[in-house]
């Protein structure tokens, strides 16, 4: 199951792959503002991306971020 949310207050959004609550043993940062969480055995577990806002073209008002 992949969920994902949005944090305003931080400006950053975060992908989970499988259920909530899986242990992250390890972050590894792939570029500035993208970080990589993996579990125990190295498997990809989580994406966060920060400051989404200044990272895409989409504000608030326009039709694409309906």
């Amino acid at each position: 199951m992949i969920t994902t949310s949005y944090d305003p207050d931080t400006d950053a959004v975060y992908v989970r792959f499988g259920p909530k609550g899986t242990t992250v043993a390890e972050t590894r940062e792939l570029e500035p503002g993208i970080l990589l969480d993996m579990d125990e055995i190295g498997h990809l577990v989580g994406i966060e991306v920060l400051n989404v806002q200044s990272r895409t073209k989409l504000s608030a008002g326009s039709e694409n971020a309906k």
